[in-house]
């Protein structure tokens, strides 16, 4: 949605809800939601965050919204990041924000818009440092950016938190090979070999590093 569109809403917005307080405008917002109508509801928050407000469920919900219309997928980003920073507590936001922002990093990916994605892989991180398939993404971004030093301190974050993965050695094996950290690269597809004796990737990667 163009800058001129947002401001129109933002207009038609204000219109249809002048004289309504805030409070009111919430309140209004969360009938019509009730209803299924996300477009009365949509309106409401517009016109009720244009008031000041800075509430969590506000902009959870409008992000909510904006999602399940399959539009402004980055304001919707913005809109429940604001909302987990506003309540980091509030496991349906925090499970919302994990949700967007993967859903973005893979549009993102999918273009091969690796750099403006790792931002958001780094957010991801952020949010759930515990995760192993977190850490290992954001290793296989760094990898894609062209910095797989980096992404070796994520792989061995990624094989603490779940050391009998085998992709995560697979990929660490394959940084330390572009670094050309070959007796590094050679265990780790060795521990591939380890937890997948019938891995044919990993007798390949061994097989060409015992030509080096």
């Amino acid at each position: 949605m163009g800058r001129t569109a947002v401001l129109r809403r933002r207009q038609n917005a204000a219109k249809e809800h002048s004289g309504l307080t805030a409070v009111e405008l919430c309140e209004e917002a969360s009938l019509a939601l009730a209803e299924g109508n996300l477009g009365a509801a949509e309106r409401a928050y517009v016109a009720a965050i244009g008031l000041g407000v800075q509430n969590s469920d506000t902009f959870n919900n409008l992000a909510a919204i904006y999602d399940k219309r399959k539009v402004n997928s980055e304001k919707a980003l913005d809109l429940v990041r604001r909302a987990f920073e506003l309540a980091p507590e509030s496991l349906a936001i925090r499970g919302n924000y994990l949700r967007l922002l993967q859903r973005q990093i893979e549009v993102l990916e999918l273009a091969g818009k690796y750099r403006e994605a790792l931002p958001l892989h780094l957010c991801r991180v952020a949010v759930e440092p515990e995760s192993a398939a977190a850490q290992h993404a954001l290793g296989r971004c760094y990898t894609r950016v062209g910095q797989s030093e980096v992404a070796l301190r994520h792989y061995a974050r990624a094989i603490n938190l779940e050391p009998n993965n085998q992709a995560h050695y697979n990929d660490l094996g394959l940084a330390c090979f572009e670094l050309r950290l070959l007796a590094e690269a050679q265990g780790a597809f060795q521990k591939v070999l380890e937890l997948n004796p019938k891995s044919f990737v990993a007798f390949n990667h061994l097989g060409l590093l015992a030509k080096l």
